[in-house]
């Protein structure tokens, strides 16, 4: 096993170096001349020539990179050009709202997922299994970001229960339940695409559990549907789950991305949005580079999980 993880270590490693190219190369593509951006339309030419020399816009960019790399590697993200902080103070701050929303969203669409997926199954050519499969294809069929202005303009425009954005009030009180209010809308609408994909595939994996030799042996030899539901049925088919819901939980965090600028959260998403706006190239390759870590992180951790629950993978 300890193979194994220093295998999935090095692709790690290996994954965000190719991010980190990637990312580095697209916004050589992007359009537009960050100097210009950071010194407005009226600067001189002796000013923008004096701003791409200290932001190295003057070397070629496998220079610039390695420049990157050497002082990420000292644990140095530079320091962002439009809000004159350095890139890690700033990303430090923004990145524990992301996690609470990614966080609440993936817990929603894993307990309604699975819970829909488990219902459906065992309820299977049911009108119970037809109605969640409608409600599971809806839900797919549905941009995240459309789904997030309806909510808006049903919940919080039109019914007036929930704030449309934000994360706490501009004024007044900031406590706990107001946050969790304005959670509320955010949360749902990462979810429930999410929360779609892992009920279809929950329910298919329980319907392949229910026809594995072992499940009708233990139906012979007396045992309860519950028991059997609960102690090998459900069991095994989490086991072919922990993959999906690795995958899910990459897809909140990238998904808040716009989510958030939907509900301007304040949190990397809407950051990341606002850096590419204003050419901010620091800021948006380390930006990238969390949400990308995050992402490889959690494979890896559902990696080890899946193995840990099955002693087979571990060979």
């Amino acid at each position: 096993m300890r193979r194994q993880i220093a295998v999935r270590l090095i692709g790690l490693a290996g994954v965000l170096a190719a991010v980190s190219l990637i990312v580095f190369g697209l916004m050589e593509l992007v359009p537009g001349d960050p100097a210009q951006v950071i010194l407005g339309p009226y600067a001189t030419a002796e000013n923008l020539e004096k701003l791409r020399a200290d932001m190295a816009l003057d070397r070629p960019w496998p220079e610039r990179y390695a420049r990157w790399v050497g002082n990420l590697a000292r644990g140095d993200l530079g320091d962002s050009t439009s809000l004159n902080r350095p890139v890690a103070e700033v990303l430090a701050e923004r990145l524990p709202p992301t996690l609470l929303l990614a966080g609440t969203a993936f817990l929603l669409c894993s307990v309604a997922g699975l819970a829909a997926g488990t219902v459906a199954a065992l309820r299977q050519n049911t009108w119970v299994d037809r109605v969640l499969s409608l409600a599971v294809l809806a839900g797919l069929s549905v941009p995240s970001f459309a789904l997030g202005l309806l909510f808006i303009a049903v919940f919080a425009i039109g019914l007036g229960w929930l704030p449309a954005g934000g994360m706490r009030p501009v004024t007044g009180d900031a406590s706990l339940a107001v946050l969790a209010r304005h959670l509320v809308l955010p949360a749902a609408t990462l979810a429930l695409v999410a929360a779609g994909i892992v009920a279809r595939l929950m329910r298919t994996s329980m319907l392949e559990v229910q026809r594995q030799d072992f499940v009708r042996a233990a139906r012979a030899k007396g045992l309860g549907d519950w028991r059997v539901v609960t102690h090998h049925v459900l069991r095994n088919a989490l086991v072919a789950m922990v993959p999906v819901l690795a995958l899910q939980a990459g897809f909140v965090i990238g998904g808040a991305v716009y989510i958030e600028t939907v509900f301007q959260w304040p949190g990397l998403g809407s950051l990341l949005v606002q850096a590419i706006r204003a050419r901010d190239l620091l800021l948006v390759q380390g930006a990238v580079l969390v949400l990308a870590s995050a992402y490889v992180v959690l494979n890896l951790a559902a990696d080890l999980w899946q193995m840990w629950l099955d002693p087979r993978l571990r060979e």
